[in-house]
């Protein structure tokens, strides 16, 4: 602490004062750390199953989007007009990303006020029927409002919330947060793999990711504890991140105020999305497209992964700092683009969106 003398009209703070405060603190600390040990207690079978319904989860999503671009583009056959059918094809692909967006925060307010694990089983009973309309949809309106309301449902965001419930500390908090993003990864090659054994289409697909979804929820609720949020105290739930009613216009303030968070967003919505089926079909043909595409997702998530367990975003942050690592990765990806689109055939389109991949998670 600084010290000023009573003559310049400041006070002079006793060093017994000083110890009083730093073990009143003290006491405070340890006092919160018991409430927070009552609140999180770590049980393996939970990891367990936590690591179950993530992979699940991953699965169901995954086997759709092998098939996800290829439904919306025959969807949009009956349009005659070229332009229309352009635009329509954007919105179909658009709707699930935009309900997400739209639904998140009062999904994840709704969780908060009424318990994780209640929200979590309903929301994923609630994708697996999503998915099988999906799969039975035939009309483009039909297609368009069974993706919009899968995107309304489907949040993983509350997987991740969950494993900062059943955390203990920090590390088993990032070891679970691992096992989320290692999930996603096998059930991109779990899904490319299914395809190509069952020689699965869509409707067939959607069946299979809506039963996953389904024993995801049994998992969940067998398997997690229902202890959250119902027993913190009410001055522990005011300070949870969604105690206030969610506003967007609170949201939009936050982050143009923030000049990173501005620069990221713009990136974001400058970010090519590179329809896969649409440019596997066009440079090489529909023969294997499903498998194809099932293949390319599957690169990706593994090399994104394999990053992610090595010391290269470290070193590079060494080197160059964190600013300086960031560009040079964003300019790998930049090439990394330009190599997917003069790749010469499949197995180099395969190499080359494992670098571009790579790249992007060192800039991630």
């Amino acid at each position: 602490g600084s010290y000023s003398s009573s003559s310049s009209g400041g006070s002079i703070t006793s060093s017994s004062t000083l110890r009083h405060r730093g073990s009143k603190k003290k006491r405070e600390s340890v006092h919160l750390n018991e409430d927070e040990k009552k609140h999180h207690h770590h049980h393996p079978e939970e990891a367990r199953a936590y690591a179950a319904v993530s992979l699940l989860y991953a699965l169901g999503q995954s086997l759709y989007d092998i098939f996800s671009s290829q439904q919306a583009k025959s969807s949009t056959l009956r349009f005659k007009n070229a332009y229309l059918a352009a635009y329509a094809y954007a919105i179909l692909v658009s709707a699930y990303p935009m309900a997400k967006a739209l639904s998140s925060p009062y999904v994840g307010h709704l969780s908060d006020k009424i318990g994780r694990k209640s929200v979590l089983v309903a929301t994923l009973v609630a994708t697996g029927l999503c998915l099988a309309c999906c799969g039975s949809a035939e009309s483009y309106w039909g297609v368009l409002v069974a993706r919009f309301a899968t995107g309304c449902v489907a949040n993983g965001g509350l997987l991740t919330a969950r494993a900062t419930d059943i955390a203990a500390d920090h590390a088993q908090r990032t070891r679970l947060f691992s096992l989320f993003t290692t999930a996603w990864a096998i059930a991109r090659v779990g899904a490319a793999v299914l395809v190509r054994l069952l020689t699965l289409d869509v409707a067939r697909a959607c069946k299979f990711a809506a039963w996953c979804e389904i024993a995801a929820a049994v998992i969940a609720l067998i398997g997690f504890r229902g202890i959250y949020p119902r027993e913190i105290d009410t001055k522990q739930k005011q300070t949870l991140p969604t105690a206030n009613k969610p506003s967007f216009r609170n949201l939009a303030r936050e982050m143009l105020s923030e000049r990173l968070a501005l620069c990221l967003f713009a990136t974001s919505m400058l970010t090519p999305r590179v329809d896969a089926t649409a440019f596997v079909s066009r440079r090489f043909g529909d023969e294997g497209l499903a498998q194809s595409v099932g293949y390319l997702k599957a690169v990706e998530a593994v090399a994104v992964v394999t990053v992610g367990l090595t010391p290269v975003s470290k070193r590079l942050s060494k080197f160059f700092g964190e600013a300086g690592a960031a560009v040079l990765a964003a300019l790998a990806v930049a090439l990394g683009w330009i190599g997917v689109a003069y790749a010469p055939n499949i197995l180099a389109l395969y190499i080359l969106v494992a670098i571009r991949a790579a790249c992007a998670a060192v800039y991630d």
